[in-house]
């Protein structure tokens, strides 16, 4: 599967998420392929307003998390932009807490999901919580690229975020000039990766897509042509790996 992350799809989901407070947040989604419960990648937007908390929780399944603007904490550990922080399936971390100024993030996931569950809630015996193995990473916070310097990059420039795994996991920044192809992804024993654009665009007939636009190519496609625009790119590549079999 090739899919695509979309503004125009997030213009058509946004919708509020009120907390007992009063506060409003905001999810849209951005890239919908439907709700099969074993494949169905997904990426969307969560907009938390300031001085808010999300309890300790964890989800079924892996995640990626892009935080792309304001400030926060998960736990003790503060992210803002742009930070990556990736959480396996059944993996509690929080409390999520934003600051005044509120927080904005994508989470990236393979298969769609609604809702949390509550590690306080797992462990007075309200839900299950799966034996297994626990795993989580938190990149270091980078800055966007600006387009004068990717005009002037002479080549193509990776840092590593999250190092490769052995069952995929991986992050990596890349910086390239502009039209400039993306070197093909090693997808090794992932489920597939997420390309992310954090500045300037990616071009691959018949598709452009610019800034937190998306695009997901799964293991068992051929990596497609991707070439950068007339302002160059700066990507991050996120390769999901498959959830642990002991949570299947």
């Amino acid at each position: 599967m090739i899919a695509q992350g979309r503004r125009s799809t997030s213009e058509a989901t946004r919708r509020p998420r009120p907390y007992p407070g009063g506060q409003i947040a905001y999810k849209a989604e951005w890239m919908d392929t439907g709700q099969d419960p074993h494949f169905s990648p997904t990426v969307f937007l969560y907009e938390q307003p300031g001085d808010t908390t999300l309890s300790a929780h964890f989800h079924h399944n892996n995640q990626f998390q892009i935080f792309i603007e304001g400030e926060g904490k998960i736990g003790p550990r503060k992210v803002g932009p742009v930070v990556v922080h990736y959480a396996g399936a059944y993996t509690g971390y929080g409390p999520l807490q934003a600051a005044p100024a509120g927080l904005k993030y994508f989470t990236l996931r393979s298969v769609h999901e609604s809702g949390a569950v509550r590690v306080a809630d797992a462990r007075a015996g309200k839900a299950d919580w799966p034996k297994g193995p626990m795993r989580h990473a938190t990149s270091k916070q980078i800055d966007i690229a600006a387009t004068e310097a990717l005009a002037a990059l002479e080549g193509v420039r990776e840092t590593i975020l999250i190092p490769r795994a052995d069952d995929g996991l991986e992050v990596v920044s890349i910086e390239l000039p502009p039209t400039t192809a993306l070197p093909a992804v090693d997808i090794g024993t992932g489920e597939g990766v997420f390309i992310f654009i954090l500045a300037g665009s990616i071009d691959s007939e018949p598709f452009t897509l610019s800034a937190n636009e998306s695009l997901y190519i799964s293991s068992d496609e051929r990596f497609p042509r991707l070439m950068t625009g007339p302002s160059g790119g700066h990507l991050l590549t996120l390769v999901m790996p498959k959830r642990d079999p002991a949570f299947s």
